[in-house]
């Protein structure tokens, strides 16, 4: 009996966030705004978004790719846990940009629906002034590999 209640309290919850994770979150490239463009990332009408002290050059690919792995584990241990999570409108286009805030390098994510918009969004930054939890933003630390806050957009 002792092995089978080791297994429900360990094992368990590792199979639940092994089944959210087997669902692609992301679609596609992601589309890192221009220094002209990503001010306008935080703009956003009807979520909180990063005021930033200095936005920085495009982030490398190589913080993509941590951001969006930890990300992804991030939302389905929220999701797992019962939290509010944007997992029903799976997968994401995605938009970034990286900035100084308090003195330290963040990465900011636009993520909405891939088939909620069309292709006139490429090369611009992308709002939506509604929508609520398909549009949202993520914020990322570099320096500690953490996501700081998930904001979503107001009702739909």
């Amino acid at each position: 009996m002792r092995y089978i209640a080791t297994a429900f309290l360990f094992v368990f919850p590792l199979l639940c966030v092994a089944r959210t994770l087997l669902q692609p979150v992301f679609v596609g490239e992601p589309l890192i705004l221009s220094l002209k463009e990503a001010p306008k990332l935080f703009k956003q009408c009807s979520r909180t978004a990063p005021v930033p002290t200095k936005i920085l050059a495009p982030p490398l690919p190589v913080e993509i790719e941590e951001l969006e792995i930890v990300l992804s584990r991030h939302i389905a241990i929220e999701y797992e846990a019962g939290r509010e999570s944007p997992l029903e409108d799976m997968p994401y286009s995605r938009q970034y940009v990286a900035f100084l805030e308090g003195g330290n390098r963040k990465i900011y994510g636009n993520y909405f629906p891939s088939g909620a918009v069309s292709n006139r969004w490429a090369g611009g930054a992308f709002t939506s002034c509604s929508g609520g939890k398909k549009f949202w933003g993520a914020v990322f630390v570099s320096d500690t590999k953490k996501i700081e806050r998930i904001e979503f957009n107001g009702p739909q």
